[in-house]
């Protein structure tokens, strides 16, 4: 199952290549990322929202196969992921903030951020500090976070966070050498 961003759909594609339509996301928020509960349920898709990215643009929707569309957070701004955590938790990853005073670039720098999202459908910074934080993924309880995914300042990054579970947040991000071992 994947995300257009373009057409704002949620799609299966088969291994042999055959595409179809599973669901549409309303408006024009450009559609980010898609996760669903290893047990199975609804899938859940993040959006980053049209130019000039305002807050209420960037929504959480749960999308069932059967039961549609359903907004579930609204008013952050820019979100590129999400992703559900070992323990269930699901958690939404935050490109950057939107600037406080108009500026050459529509965002605020080393605002990103990784939001917990809680049961009443609020967010919760739990690791902050990022900068065009782009991707996210888990492998058991470490998280790993692509952070200035959009190279205007620096290099890509992978941000690993270990014990994930155990932080108190907010806390900042502990960078992974940026220097792999040379391949042999």
């Amino acid at each position: 199952y994947v995300v257009d961003g373009n057409q704002n759909q949620v799609m299966k594609v088969t291994r042999g290549g055959k595409i179809t339509r599973v669901a549409e996301i309303p408006g024009h928020l450009v559609s980010t990322g898609i996760t669903f509960r290893p047990a199975g349920g609804p899938f859940f898709v993040s959006t980053f929202g049209a130019f000039p990215f305002a807050p209420a643009d960037g929504r959480v929707f749960e999308v069932g196969q059967d039961s549609g569309v359903k907004e579930e957070v609204r008013g952050v701004s820019m979100l590129t992921d999400i992703e559900f955590a070992p323990s269930g938790r699901l958690y939404v990853l935050q490109f950057d903030e939107q600037p406080s005073a108009p500026g050459p670039i529509p965002f605020a720098l080393f605002t990103g951020k990784v939001l917990e999202f809680n049961d009443d459908g609020s967010l919760t910074p739990i690791v902050t500090g990022f900068n065009f934080a782009t991707s996210m993924t888990f492998d058991g309880d470490t998280l790993y976070v692509v952070n200035n995914g959009v190279s205007l300042l620096a290099p890509g990054e992978v941000w690993q966070i270990k014990n994930f579970s155990t932080i108190t947040p907010p806390v900042a991000p502990t960078a992974v050498p940026a220097q792999a071992p040379a391949p042999t």
